[in-house]
Formats: C-alpha cells, sequence, structure tokens
C-alpha cells in the first residue's frame, strides 16, 4: 500500500525540469466554500533551471539559469508574498543587453566622449502590483554574467564572480535592488567599428554594486591587455640597442562611474621594467592624447609610436 500512513501529512507534489532535474512542493490551499482565499506553499530545489529564454523572449535580460534553494509563496491572491532564497549553479549563463557606453569621435586621435545626455533614461515600469517579493540571490563563480554593450560588434562584458544580491518588489511594483558582486574572473571584448577587437582581461576585485535602482549600478572594472612591445621610440638616442628589444607591456582599461555610462579612460604599465626606464616612459605618457596614441598604436600594431615631444623637438 503505498499511501501514507498518515493522511495529514500528503506526500509533496514532484516538479521536474527539461533535464530531469527535481523540485519538491509542499503546499496548503485555504477556501471559503471553494472559493480559493489563500496559498501557502513552499518549494525546495537543487541545480534547478528556472530560466530558459533568449533575446527575442525577453529583450531585457535572457539566458539559463540553475539554482539551488527555497522559494516560499504565500497570502491572498491580491497581495500575495514571494520569499527567494537561491544560489546559482553551474551552467548558468545570465545575458543583460545595455546601452552603449559612449560615443567616439576622430580628431587627430580617437577621443573617448561622454555618452548623448540629451537622452532621457527611460523610467523602468513593471506591471507586478500585488505582489511583495523578496528575492536573495547567492551569486556564486559557477555562473557566467554577460553584460552586452554591443551585440553586433562583440562589445562584451563576459565575468564570473561572487556576491549577495538582494531585490526587492513592493505591493504598488517598486522595484530595488541591493548588493556588491565581486569579479573573480573574467574579460571584456572591447571593440571599435573596424578597426579594434581586443580582448581585456578582467583583473580580480573588480566590482558591481547596486544600491537601490536597478538601472543605476556602480561599477569599478579594470583590464588589461597584454603583449609585447619595443620602447625605442622613447629612447631616440639609445646607442646600446637595450630599447630594442620588446619588453612586456599591458593596456589598462578602467570603467568607472554608472554601468550605463561608464567613464572609460586608459593607462600603460611596464611590468619588468626598471624603475628609471619606466618612469622615462611615463614622463612623455602626460596627457589625454599622448595616451591615446600610444594606447592605439599598441592595441593596433603592437608597438609604440614616437612621443609628439619628441617629434615636435626634432629628435
Amino acid at each position: 500500500d503505498d499511501a501514507p500512513k498518515n493522511l495529514s501529512e500528503p506526500n509533496p507534489i514532484h516538479i521536474y525540469d527539461k533535464d530531469g532535474a527535481e523540485a519538491t512542493l509542499w503546499g496548503t490551499i485555504f477556501h471559503d466554500n471553494f472559493k480559493i482565499t489563500k496559498l501557502d506553499f513552499d518549494i525546495n530545489a537543487r541545480n534547478f533551471q528556472v530560466l530558459n529564454t533568449n533575446g527575442a523572449n525577453n529583450p531585457s535580460y535572457y539566458g539559463r539559469a540553475y539554482v539551488t534553494g527555497n522559494v516560499g509563496i504565500y497570502g491572498d491572491l491580491d497581495y500575495m508574498n514571494m520569499d527567494i532564497n537561491v544560489k546559482t549553479e553551474k551552467r548558468t549563463v545570465f545575458n543583460i543587453p545595455l546601452s552603449g557606453p559612449a560615443t567616439v569621435d576622430e580628431n587627430d586621435y580617437i577621443i573617448f566622449v561622454d555618452a548623448d545626455t540629451t537622452k532621457k533614461k527611460e523610467e523602468y515600469k513593471n506591471t507586478l502590483s500585488g505582489l511583495n517579493l523578496n528575492f536573495n540571490l547567492e551569486a556564486t563563480p559557477d555562473a557566467l554574467v554577460q553584460l552586452i554593450f554591443d551585440s553586433k560588434s562583440g562589445d562584451v562584458i563576459q565575468a564570473k564572480g561572487a556576491g549577495n544580491i538582494a531585490m526587492k518588489i513592493n505591493t504598488t511594483g517598486k522595484f530595488e535592488m541591493y548588493g556588491l558582486y565581486s569579479l573573480t574572473d573574467g574579460n571584456y571584448l572591447f571593440s571599435l567599428e573596424n578597426v579594434i577587437s581586443k580582448k581585456f582581461d578582467i583583473e580580480n576585485g573588480s566590482t558591481i554594486k547596486w544600491t537601490g535602482d536597478p538601472l543605476n549600478a556602480d561599477i569599478n572594472i579594470t583590464a588589461n591587455y597584454a603583449g609585447r612591445a619595443k620602447l625605442a621610440p622613447f629612447f631616440p638616442s639609445d646607442s646600446t640597442g637595450l630599447y630594442s628589444k620588446p619588453t612586456q607591456a599591458s593596456v589598462m582599461l578602467y570603467m568607472r562611474d554608472k554601468l550605463l555610462t561608464p567613464d572609460i579612460s586608459f593607462g600603460i604599465k611596464l611590468p619588468t621594467t626598471d624603475e628609471t626606464t619606466r618612469q622615462t616612459v611615463l614622463s612623455y605618457i602626460n596627457n589625454e592624447q599622448e595616451l591615446n596614441r600610444q594606447v592605439f598604436s599598441f592595441l593596433i600594431l603592437k608597438s609604440f609610436v614616437t612621443p609628439l615631444q619628441l617629434s615636435n623637438a626634432g629628435v
């Protein structure tokens, strides 16, 4: 006899995703003369698929998500509460399309300027009135997050990280998001028209932080593109040939301020060069125009160019 021995403790309902992973649902439906008045459900899942969409289904976010945790659903039908406490699992890929971070103009050399500030940011709207949602997500390095600035050019940040993210929606539909997501690994495919397409490695410790508005996250991302180049353009009078040998160099990319309109800047590092040589090189790269010249020469030609200061001096 498969019937439960204690009829007051019914068996749970078993739910399966497309891969056969199981979630169990326990619950109670309250009614008044068979008219449903309240619900009280509790769902436990392990490595369960909760999202499987593409950009056509939802242009705001899409991908595949696998989670382990608990979901509680309770309350009146017109005033429903959802408490979600889950952590991400392997195979999770979450895509977030974003507007372009900046526009690029050509003026002697490439100069980055702020995004068009005349565009009015659209306010987030939803139709979740009557729902009180508390979503606590433990993001783990098992999940891959892709921030897509420009899907056509491939301008994308791919990152893995960790953090606790809280999302709240109250009964009036107000959506708030809090938490710090610390990147542990990833890359940024920096692209510029058909001229540049270089993959920068994101440095451990970069962060994305939400303090309320989900569209107004603060970012602090540092990435680098490493290679080798000769320092001879900075030392035209060198007779030893020392600077004609390629040395390790990195172009640094810094993304600061807001996620949708980041402030992008560059830098150059010479990790294996002696301090005197390093300071001499950096003394020539002392303004934005010269820095951009050297950065894009390195990215495009894999070499540095003679600084304007030396060229103008006729050296």
